[in-house]
């Protein structure tokens, strides 16, 4: 008497199937939690070079030479009254008020006297970071833009 073999799948090779494809799922999604992660970043990235650009736009309309003002930053008037300004945990607009939509971003200025070829200038350095570029190993991701006023 000859018992036919039955067609189908063992208990053992139906569990192998199992882990096999589970592995495979599992990389898969790895791949996909890290590309959500980083999609943000070039959004992130053009948004600070903009953010320095309008802080560097809005000082380098400001005079050369020091002028009086009041030290509120809505009375900034030259170049000089920017030095170590810092704006953490956003930007804020000529006037004081915070940009509450840009809250992730730090900008923080420099302004250093320089001479370029002779002529008097003054450096300015604006830097700005973003909350979600700090990594815990002491490196972070900035954005600097850097021009010279002349003048004096």
């Amino acid at each position: 008497m000859h018992l036919k073999r039955l067609l189908g799948a063992t208990l053992i090779e139906v569990v192998i199937s199992i882990v096999v494809i589970a592995v495979g799922v599992t990389g898969v999604f790895s791949v996909f939690i890290q590309t959500a992660k980083r999609a943000s970043e070039p959004v992130i990235l053009v948004q600070a070079q903009n953010i320095a650009q309008a802080y560097l736009d809005e000082i380098l309309q400001q005079a050369f030479n020091p002028q009086a003002d009041t030290g509120r930053r809505e009375d900034f008037n030259d170049v000089g009254d920017y030095a170590g300004l810092s704006d953490q945990a956003g930007p804020f607009d000529r006037f004081g008020n915070a940009i509450s939509a840009l809250a992730g971003y730090n900008v923080n200025v420099a302004v250093t006297d320089a001479v370029l070829n002779g002529v008097n200038s003054r450096r300015i350095a604006v830097t700005v970071t973003h909350d979600s570029w700090a990594i815990p190993a002491g490196f972070s991701q900035s954005v600097v833009l850097v021009a010279h006023k002349t003048g004096g």
